[in-house]
């Protein structure tokens, strides 16, 4: 441990390699490792501090709304999105995480079409899915 935080906060490790030991963590901490879930807390209540500023910024703090959870660090399932839902619902209590349905891109496209006044059918959404 020593090692990893001399590499992190002195020597520097470039992102590709912090992300790299993403799995030593989860594998870590599925063993019930004490540093690996408080850094899977911290990370998750980092990343609500994020959401909290966003909600505010968009002024949607007071109100409902979904956080699409996209990416593989949520395959992870309730070792990570637990913490998250916990950490996100103390700043925003009207936030609700969900893992994401569609890929990044799909969302982005349905938006794109959205705005444009395009209504998007069930049947359309399930040729998504497919």
């Amino acid at each position: 441990v020593d090692d990893i935080m001399h590499r992190l906060h002195v020597a520097g490790i470039a992102p590709a390699e912090v992300a790299a030991l993403a799995p030593l963590l989860f594998d870590a901490a599925r063993q019930n490792d004490r540093y690996a879930l408080a850094a899977i807390h911290e990370g998750m209540g980092e990343f609500a501090r994020c959401v909290d500023a966003v909600a505010h910024a968009l002024d949607m703090a007071d109100g409902s709304c979904e956080l699409a959870l996209v990416g593989g660090v949520f395959r992870n399932g309730e070792l990570v999105i637990g913490p998250l839902r916990d950490a996100v619902q103390a700043r925003v209590p009207g936030c609700v995480p969900r893992l994401a349905e569609l890929p990044p891109a799909h969302g982005a496209a349905i938006l794109a079409l959205q705005s444009l006044g395009v209504t998007m059918t069930t049947g359309m959404l399930a040729a998504l899915r497919a």
